[in-house]
């Protein structure tokens, strides 16, 4: 997806692509950026934004 985004942009992501960077940010939350008490650490706010601007540009 790093060609994609380096040859059309973030804004001009397919709807597929979107939503399969999503699943692999969601996989990465879920994985590594949880605290025990399920809040989100320092990792986990980092990819909460990316998430948000992923969202975006579908």
């Amino acid at each position: 997806y790093n060609d994609e985004i380096g040859k059309n942009g973030i804004n001009n992501l397919n709807s597929e692509s979107v939503e399969k960077i999503i699943d692999i940010l969601l996989t990465a939350f879920t994985n590594y950026g949880l605290e025990e008490d399920d809040e989100p650490n320092k990792y986990g706010l980092e990819i909460e934004d990316l998430i948000d601007i992923v969202n975006d540009a579908d």
